[in-house]
């Protein structure tokens, strides 16, 4: 009888202890989404934020790392860590965006998440969810080898992107976002394809994203984020034909984009991507007014871009592209 009572008050002690283990373990993970999702995406577009960010996300991956090693394969948690790997890359050195300028060590942190999302697209290859995180990995390590000497396999990881994008779309023709996403990676395959010297290539891609972005504005007519995108495709657009050898045809679909990023400038003029995005449609109409021999609105283009990325880099100077583009600008 008295083992018998020992063996039943050891086994609700242990009961008592894998609860408060596992009560330890939510705690932990909750923290860290909390850190990684809700603080990080809080300040994200603040100027100066950058040695922030850096800090938010990396006490994350701390976190969730010690998670994932007591996890085991839970598919949750691998998500998570997947995407914590994600915000990681984009800190370091995400393309186009406010970064540190660490572009190999973004390519670690976007390679490592690509690595666990293919592990969860293998363990379930019918997961909607799971194969647009996945084609979203593909897309980011397309995009930071292009700036590599492995550039063709950036547009193999591109490729892969949106051929799991299309099959998506195909079979779930109202997935708003997986729609939203393939429009992107249609943006960043004719960007890849322009660097190569692909210009059709380039120009029918651009093509293709500016109907269902033109759609999505549509819907969502006030969306800032929607007529950022448009704004985006017009500027590409815009530089498609210029090298196509229709200049006229790249100002005036520049002057769209620019008439949509001054006027998300203006609403929120503290957000430095608007704020990036007014300043690459001012250099474009520089360039293009340039060749077409109107040198003094060129340079009235070229000093509207300089003020835009002085106030960027005054604002945050560990900004690795407020750096680069201010350099730019006072080249030009």
């Amino acid at each position: 009888m008295w083992q018998a009572r020992r063996a039943r008050a050891q086994e609700h002690a242990a009961r008592i202890e894998k609860a408060r283990a596992e009560r330890r373990f939510n705690e932990v993970r909750q923290l860290a989404r909390a850190v990684l999702f809700d603080y990080h995406d809080a300040i994200k577009d603040l100027p100066g934020a950058t040695p922030v960010r850096e800090r938010l996300v990396k006490d994350a991956l701390v976190y969730l790392d010690g998670l994932a090693s007591e996890a085991g394969g839970d598919p949750a948690l691998q998500r998570e860590l997947a995407t914590a790997y994600e915000r990681v890359g984009d800190v370091r050195g995400q393309p186009y965006g406010a970064s540190l300028g660490d572009s190999a060590g973004a390519l670690e942190s976007y390679e490592k998440a690509l690595v666990l999302r293919e592990q969860l697209l293998a363990s379930s290859p019918n997961d909607f969810q799971t194969k647009r995180e996945l084609a979203r990995s593909y897309r980011n390590v397309g995009n930071r080898l292009l700036q590599t000497d492995q550039a063709t396999r950036g547009v193999e990881n591109l490729k892969k992107a949106l051929a799991l994008l299309e099959e998506i779309v195909s079979e779930r023709p109202d997935e708003v976002e997986a729609r939203y996403d393939l429009a992107r990676t249609y943006n960043d395959l004719g960007l890849a394809l322009e660097d190569f010297g692909d210009i059709s290539g380039a120009l029918a891609h651009h093509r293709k994203a500016l109907p269902l972005r033109e759609e999505f504005q549509a819907a969502e007519p006030r969306n800032p984020q929607r007529r950022y995108d448009l704004s985006v495709t017009h500027t590409n657009l815009g530089r498609a034909f210029v090298l196509s050898n229709d200049v006229k045809g790249g100002l005036e679909s520049n002057q769209k984009a620019l008439a949509i990023a001054a006027a998300l400038a203006e609403e929120e003029p503290m957000k430095i991507s608007y704020r990036r995005l007014l300043a690459i449609t001012y250099q474009d109409d520089g360039d293009y007014r340039d060749i077409l021999g109107d040198k003094n609105g060129a340079l009235e283009s070229f000093r509207k871009k300089l003020a835009l990325d002085e106030q960027s880099f005054a604002e945050d100077s560990a900004n690795a592209q407020a750096r680069s583009d201010l350099g730019y600008s006072y080249t030009r």
